[in-house]
This record gives structure tokens, sequence and C-alpha cells, in this order.
């Protein structure tokens, strides 16, 4: 069910708080959030504060809207690793890209992207707009097999990890 509240063009001067109550026993609640309906009736995830002892979702919220209770249990798409799995490269300081997206509560927050080179975490820049991750080794690479490994987690805590093997010469 969605609640609507109106009129929808004002904004308030401070946040409110929206709290959802979804039924007991409802199966992993932990995957549920406060989403917004846009102009173009798509879905934006606005918050999941769960409290498990009232059987409430909340989140701040700055204007009246479209309000939903929805569940996310998708996980994050992550793909085109770089440098490809199975490839070699002559490269010391390769740049390290993924493309990663998420289609139900996003990826909200920079901790929860874990760049690991043989179990030696990296750098990254997080592009939210181009859907990227990127990282360079802050030292030149010696020659060999390097396992390369990230892990991509959304707002309702579902995971992704891709990994594969590349070679320096």
């Amino acid at each position: 069910s969605a609640y609507r509240f109106s009129p929808a063009d004002v904004p308030f001067r401070l946040r409110a708080r929206l709290e959802l109550s979804y039924p007991a026993g409802s199966h992993r609640p932990e995957k549920l959030g406060v989403y917004e309906q846009d102009d173009d009736s798509t879905w934006t995830f606005v918050d999941n504060q769960l409290d498990l002892d009232r059987n409430t979702v909340s989140a701040e919220v700055r204007h009246f809207s479209t309000y939903a209770l929805l569940s996310d249990e998708v996980p994050p798409d992550v793909s085109e690793l770089r440098p490809l799995p199975g490839s070699e490269t002559a490269d010391r300081r390769p740049i390290i890209e993924a493309s990663v997206r998420d289609r139900g509560s996003g990826i909200g927050r920079e901790k929860d992207i874990s760049v690991r080179l043989n179990d030696r975490m990296m750098i990254f820049e997080y592009d939210p707009e181009q859907d990227v991750i990127r990282a360079k080794p802050r030292e030149p690479l010696e020659p060999g097999v390097y396992r390369l490994e990230i892990l991509v987690r959304d707002m309702c805590g579902n995971q992704q990890t891709q990994s594969g093997v590349f070679t320096v010469r």
C-alpha cells in the first residue's frame, strides 16, 4: 500500500519522521525500506530505520509525497571487471575498474564497497552517476598473478562479490 500526503509541493522547514508499520512475523524485515514515488511513477529509496520491537520502518522526509514500504532482496550487480579476468598486462600500475548498479535501495555509502587486490584493501573512487568504481595501485606491481575482489552492499544489506585473476608481465 502507498500513502499519499499532500500538498506535495510544500517543503518542510525541518525534516519530519515518517514511520510505517509492517505485519508482525514478516519475512526478513531488514530488507524493507521507505520509498518515495517520483513524478514518473518510479520508486526511490529514502531510508530504512528498522525498529524490530515496534514492527516499523522509518525515514526522515523533507516534504509531502507518496510513500510506501517496499522490500529489496536483490543484490547489486558488479560487472565489467578491469583488468579483465584471465588477462595479462604490461602496465605495472593498471587502472582497476568495475561497473556497479543497484535497482532497489541503492548503494548509499562508500563503506559498503570493498576493493581488494591479493587480499589487501585498496583506496578507490566511487562515481555513483557513472556507476563505476576505480582504483590504481599506489606502487608499481611486481610481475605475477593478482586476485582482484570487489564486494558491494546495498542499503538493505544485499551484497554481491565479483572476483577475477589477472597477470602483470
